[in-house]
């Protein structure tokens, strides 16, 4: 029977441990929760960069790409703004975004030596735990918090829950 993981936070984190492994990266209040909200409002791609810098040096490379983020909760200067329904008023559907968050497209890059890495939310909770067990039925699963700046925090920890929940009635994981 496959493990079920939790890390309180990307810093705690060590790449070399994820190959194999599925990664589910939650960032309740703006990563994960805009992307998934995006993607339901007919975002075509979303490219998770590191930071400000980072989100320009992707866009460079990209047709007419909007930018949106946020550097500790502050929105970035001359992006859009990186919350679900606020970034869903500019209208999404068709286009490419490019996301810069202070926590959780960070830990998005972090697991990236993963086999898979998903996005997880609240929103797709149910979902992203359905499509695991499919696609991936032996898989050790980690559900990683993005945390606080090298912080623990109550809402991705809930994420987290909500989503072990979902797996824990499955029945397949330990």
């Amino acid at each position: 029977m496959p493990k079920l993981h939790v890390l309180l936070k990307k810093e705690s984190l060590d790449p070399s441990r994820l190959p194999g492994k599925v990664v589910v990266v939650l960032d309740v209040l703006f990563a994960t929760s805009t992307i998934v909200h995006a993607f339901a409002q007919g975002m075509d791609r979303i490219w998770p960069a590191r930071d400000a810098d980072d989100a320009r040096r992707i866009a460079a490379s990209l047709p007419a790409p909007l930018l949106a983020g946020e550097y500790l909760a502050d929105r970035l200067p001359g992006f859009a703004p990186p919350t679900p329904l606020a970034l869903a008023a500019i209208g999404l559907r068709g286009a490419t975004l490019v996301y810069a968050t202070t926590n959780g497209t960070v830990a998005l890059h972090q697991a990236a030596t993963a086999a898979h890495v998903y996005v997880g939310a609240l929103l797709n909770g149910a979902a992203v735990v359905t499509h695991v067990i499919r696609r991936h039925p032996q898989a050790q699963v980690l559900l990683l918090c993005s945390g606080s700046v090298d912080r623990f925090n109550l809402e991705d920890f809930y994420g987290a829950g909500h989503i072990a929940a979902h797996f824990q009635a499955s029945g397949r994981y330990t």
